[in-house]
């Protein structure tokens, strides 16, 4: 199933740091997720909801149990790119 910028709701733009790059000079593909935990942290402050403060008021966490990376090109160091997020389901 390919998906369409259409199918999510949120995006966070971010530019690859120099650490994050390998010998070939393109990102490292671990860091990928390290950008959806980031994307995760400004989503919930777009909507206005602290995330430490949030959880503690639902005495609950966040568990990521599925992540799936599709990828369109390498990013490389200084790039501009968005990761984009949606939530299929709660519970």
């Amino acid at each position: 199933m390919t998906l369409k910028r259409s199918d999510f709701r949120f995006f966070h733009r971010l530019r690859v740091r120099w650490a994050e790059v390998d010998m070939q000079k393109i990102v490292f593909n671990a860091h990928y997720l390290m950008y959806f935990d980031t994307a995760i942290t400004d989503y919930w402050r777009a909507l206005g909801l602290p995330y430490q403060e949030t959880m503690h008021q639902l005495d609950g966490d966040l568990y990521v149990v599925k992540a799936t990376v599709e990828f369109h090109a390498s990013a490389r160091a200084d790039d501009q790119i968005e990761v984009a997020m949606k939530c299929s389901r709660i519970g």
